[in-house]
């Protein structure tokens, strides 16, 4: 069973810092450049999503990042799970909490900037289509935003 830890920016806590690490050496592993926003990780406002499995803390398996893009809309980045432990519903479950998360929160809307091979996942989490396609950082993406609330 994989368990879910959210964990709230709080640039205080030793445990935070130690939490956006592990989020840093994940995303690394699957292939994201970082886009130069290691250091928006630290930002106020800023929320880290990590799974871990059953009973451990000490490696994330998979993890997602929250940033508020005002009063009613939060911007998803950065999902993204371990090679080894991929196709167990990891990703699903940082999606759902990150929405939980996000629609406690009286936010409207999630948006999201997604690689073209995750387009198909992000659609099976009811978001859709909301732009062009674009390059960025020799990646294609395409936005895609799903409502929270009417």
């Amino acid at each position: 069973m994989i368990a879910i830890n959210l964990v709230v920016a709080d640039l205080e806590d030793a445990q935070f810092t130690q939490h956006v690490r592990q989020a840093l050496v994940l995303r690394r592993l699957v292939g994201y450049s970082g886009h130069g926003q290691d250091g928006y990780d630290f930002a106020r406002g800023v929320v880290h999503f990590l799974a871990f499995l059953e009973g451990r803390t000490d490696e994330a398996v998979g993890t997602i990042r929250l940033c508020m893009l005002g009063h009613s809309i939060v911007l998803l980045q950065h999902l993204c799970v371990h090679p080894s432990y991929r196709r167990r519903s990891i990703g699903t479950a940082l999606v759902s909490r990150f929405d939980r998360y996000a629609f406690d929160g009286a936010k409207l809307q999630s948006k999201a900037d997604v690689p073209v091979p995750l387009i198909r996942f992000f659609e099976e989490q009811a978001y859709r289509k909301d732009g062009s396609l674009r390059t960025q950082d020799l990646v294609q993406i395409q936005p895609m935003s799903k409502m929270l609330r009417d």
